[in-house]
């Protein structure tokens, strides 16, 4: 099953969930990290101008905590749910602007958590 995530994933952020090869043009991975396993994959993406923060998993259900953490300011932490995709594939893609409004430029940090632990490693990506 992982193996499969994998390669869903590659195609997922090389092509920035896009159906078209021009759309996708517009999309930039700007970090990104996929478990061992390849049981889940995360990423920061800007795509047409605007920051998406994606992740892509099999082993988890319910409700995940996604936090942000602008440059000079407290960690904010707001609860989504998974969407459910193609059989046992679950994703959720956030858009930064329209759940974390903040303005800052400089270097922002994004973590993800179920059930109090921590998955897979923090991101980062630099507004200018």
């Amino acid at each position: 099953m992982g193996r499969i995530l994998v390669a869903t994933l590659i195609g997922f952020f090389a092509f920035g969930f896009a159906s078209t090869a021009e759309a996708s043009a517009k999309t930039k991975i700007i970090d990104s990290y996929c478990s061992p396993s390849g049981d889940y994959c995360q990423g920061v993406i800007r795509k047409n101008g605007r920051i998406k923060l994606v992740m892509d998993q099999f082993p988890l259900r319910g409700k995940f905590q996604l936090c942000v953490k602008p440059p000079r300011q407290s960690q904010s932490c707001n609860k989504f749910r998974w969407r459910k995709k193609k059989g046992s594939l679950y994703r959720r893609g956030v858009d930064l602007a329209s759940n974390y409004p903040s303005r800052q430029k400089g270097l922002y940090k994004v973590s993800w958590r179920s059930s109090g632990s921590k998955i897979g490693k923090t991101l980062r990506f630099r507004k200018r």
